[in-house]
């Protein structure tokens, strides 16, 4: 029987679950490892004394260089005197998070975005923990975590017996970078690899709901990062209440969820260069009751009235080869659906291009918002098929409302290929003006 108290399991351990009505016939697994973070303060011949007592003794207990303390030291002094921090060149293990808590205009610098390495693949969060606090810079890192690419389908949606599904990064995540609460972030020439959740990640509050003096998630711009061989999302803005973020001239490879996931509002989408990861995609509102909650996230702020969410310009990007989600190929390059509106996908590069380019979702269900107002023009969609096994696939699906095909090349090299389709209209889109687009052995 699952109870909210404290309840024992065997050798001493105990655990505890979060308050919730657990009906019966759940299933429970869970890991855990015991371990100890402390500083040594002497050594003698083989025998090491901690600032901190063990717990329990052990005949086969590791020892692990960790320096997450000194990490954290360094960057909680910058806060308090108003110092930038650098970091050099050296590979720094970590067991969770450094975290930037309440910074006002501060500067933490690797000294090589090749070879000051944050490890976290012997813990668990994310390597950068911002809370709260305006003007922070993060620049020149490599990150690094437990997770690749090739365990995508560990990572993602997995059903469960007696209840719905869990996200498989959920049970253990890493992340490059994890923001709340924070104005005015700029990421630069930062790298993360093998992370099992979303890579760069912001959540919080909404300028809708915030009280004097407490900052909100807006304007991160993620410029010259690369998000390769990761199991889940490359960059992730999860609540409609963030407004303002940019990823400008990154790269994504081998990623197994989306490249990347926005509810927000006000989003560019810039410059950036994918090949074999998960699509761009604009929206994903959930429900606007408090009673739906209990199913899926509150994801539509006070200020959604007056302002929308889902806001994107997808503009001068690079897609190769294919789009893959959970690892296997197939899916759209880029998507806007529930509830994004106001979108315009433009001057983008579709090459040799394998699986679906742009889908503009008008469905709709109890639970979501179908999208609408969206432009899309002067984008070049090369869909011949190089060094794969083709599949069916389309340039343009459209069934939202109010929407503008224009200006587009969409073409095969070579003999027309049955399995592509250029433009594809479906309800229950109306308003739909299509012209001027070059269409060739489709």
């Amino acid at each position: 029987t699952i109870t909210h108290d404290w309840q024992p399991l065997k050798d001493g351990v105990e655990i505890k679950l979060n308050e919730r009505d657990w009906e019966a016939g759940y299933t429970i697994a869970f890991g855990a490892r015991d371990q100890l973070i402390s500083r040594i303060e002497k050594i003698e011949g083989n025998v090491l004394t901690l600032a901190d007592e063990a717990n329990r003794s052990v005949d086969d207990a590791v020892v692990r260089h960790n320096d997450g303390l000194a990490l954290q030291e360094a960057v909680d002094k910058g806060i308090k005197e108003k110092l930038n921090v650098f970091v050099p060149a050296g590979h720094y293990m970590l067991a969770g998070p450094v975290r930037v808590r309440n910074a006002s205009a501060i500067t933490i610098e690797g000294g090589s975005s090749v070879d000051t390495v944050l490890d976290i693949s012997e813990g668990e969060g994310a390597c950068f923990a911002l809370e709260d606090g305006t003007d922070v810079i993060i620049r020149n890192f490599r990150m690094t975590g437990f997770m690749g690419f090739e365990e995508a389908d560990k990572a993602g949606y997995v059903q469960t017996k007696g209840t719905t599904y869990v996200w498989g990064f959920g049970l253990k995540h890493c992340n490059a970078m994890n923001i709340r609460n924070t104005e005015r972030v700029l990421v630069e020439n930062c790298h993360a690899s093998k992370m099992s959740g979303e890579c760069f990640v912001s959540g919080g509050r909404s300028r809708g709901t915030i009280k004097p003096g407490e900052s909100y998630t807006q304007w991160i711009t993620y410029r010259r990062c690369s998000v390769t061989d990761c199991a889940r999302n490359a960059f992730n803005d999860v609540y409609s209440s963030i407004e303002n973020t940019s990823i400008i001239n990154c790269r994504i490879v081998d990623v197994g969820g989306n490249s990347w996931e926005g509810a927000s509002r006000f989003v560019k989408y810039i410059g950036n260069y994918m090949r074999n990861a998960g699509p761009v995609a604009a929206g994903n509102l959930g429900p606007p009751n408090r009673e739906a909650e209990k199913i899926t996230p509150e994801n539509r702020d006070l200020m959604y009235p007056q302002l929308g969410a889902g806001q994107h310009i997808i503009a001068d990007n690079v897609f190769d080869s294919n789009t893959s989600y959970g690892g296997r190929p197939g899916g759209n390059a880029i998507i806007s659906n529930n509830g994004a509106t106001q979108i315009i996908i433009r001057n983008n590069i579709f090459i040799n291009f394998n699986s679906n380019g742009i889908t503009v979702s008008g469905n709709t269900d109890a639970t979501h918002y179908p999208s609408a107002n969206t432009t899309i023009t002067g984008n070049i969609f090369d869909l011949t098929c190089v060094g794969q096994k083709p599949i069916p696939r389309t340039a343009v699906v459209v069934s939202a409302c109010d929407t503008i095909i224009s200006d587009n090349q969409i073409y095969v090299r070579g003999k027309a290929d049955p399995q592509v389709t250029a433009i594809r209209l479906r309800e229950p889109a109306l308003n739909v003006n299509i012209h001027d687009n070059l269409i060739r052995n489709c």
